[in-house]
């Protein structure tokens, strides 16, 4: 079913006769020949989806298989192959016939993922950086910073299956329960976290609550004349700036802030009246001691203060310009 021929049944046993004939009188194993075809390639150990295992692959050469490919055409459309016009051999070595696909290819292998578990997170970000992928940090509480305690797919994992090419690391921190959502910006640099947004009309304690929101230390910034509650006027690092280039001392945050101005004239409450103050009003209990024009007291009259009122059961002393309040 697999042989298509346009030669007669008769024809091709009157070339089976002659080929018996000649293999019987020929003392040479090699007076009829078959063109030989080879796949060259090289074994590699790959995890395997579907089983779950990491299992034996045999990776086919390109060039070899562009090899035999073109044979098989040559051969089945009935084209003339090209005639070997050179060749090169070695006298300490026999001639071998070359065999279609056969050679000393360099097979390429596949990049397979390493088991990075135990690696520090700086050479985990080199190597997936050098080999195109990016990362995805997850914290997690562990005995040293920055080990990488768990990666998201196993080892032997053909890079080139990675969906979208990113792969997410659980990285150790000391007290990592408490750091577990905090941005580390020289690994998600792309994180919209790590985007310096606009902080115009906001104020000092939303700018801290961003830069407490990262893993990294942001050099000292230098809140100018911002107190609480002032609104931000200018931020001296422009919104969309990357939070990487402003790592290490690079830049400085600066902020500037609208004053607020303290109303000191403030009228006396209902309950405490200020102290130190001149026409102060009169107080239910405790009178304010050296003040000028205080207010009578119902119990205990004030020593040595000009301007004293007049107590219910004490008259008042000699002393000009007092008070007759009553009460």
């Amino acid at each position: 079913k697999n042989f298509d021929t346009n030669m007669s049944e008769s024809t091709i046993f009157s070339f089976y006769n002659i080929g018996k004939d000649v293999l019987l009188s020929s003392s040479s194993s090699s007076v009829i020949t078959i063109e030989k075809l080879y796949l060259d390639g090289d074994g590699q150990m790959i995890y395997d989806e579907r089983s779950g295992l990491v299992l034996w692959d045999y990776i086919l050469n390109q060039r070899s298989l562009s090899a035999v490919k073109q044979a098989m055409k040559n051969n089945l459309s009935g084209k003339k192959n090209e005639l070997i016009k050179s060749f090169s051999y070695k006298m300490g070595e026999n001639y071998e016939l070359k065999v279609v696909g056969k050679g000393y290819y360099d097979t390429k292998k596949y990049t397979l993922l390493p088991n990075m578990t135990g690696w520090t997170l700086t050479k985990a970000q080199d190597w997936l950086k050098s080999n195109g992928l990016t990362l995805e940090v997850q914290y997690s509480e562990g005995k040293e910073d920055n080990i990488v305690l768990e990666q998201q797919y196993p080892e032997s994992k053909r890079i080139d299956l990675i969906p979208n090419k990113k792969i997410i690391l659980k990285i150790s921190r000391k007290g990592g329960s408490a750091n577990a959502d905090k941005v580390d910006c020289l690994v998600d640099e792309e994180n919209e976290k790590c985007i310096v947004p606009n902080f115009i009309g906001k104020t000092k304690d939303d700018f801290k609550v961003w830069v407490n929101g990262f893993s990294n230390v942001i050099n000292a910034p230098d809140y100018g004349n911002c107190g609480d509650g002032g609104k931000i006027l200018t931020q001296s690092i422009e919104q969309g700036t990357s939070v990487k280039d402003i790592l290490g001392g690079s830049k400085t945050f600066k902020l500037t802030c609208e004053v607020i101005v303290q109303n000191n004239d403030n009228p006396t409450g209902p309950e405490t009246p200020p102290s130190g103050n001149e026409g102060s009003g009169n107080e239910p209990e405790t009178p304010p001691s050296g003040n000028e024009g205080s207010g009578n007291e119902p119990e205990t009259p004030p020593s040595g203060n000009e301007g004293s009122g007049n107590e219910p059961e004490t008259p008042p002393g000699n002393n000009e310009g007092s008070g007759e309040g009553n009460e």
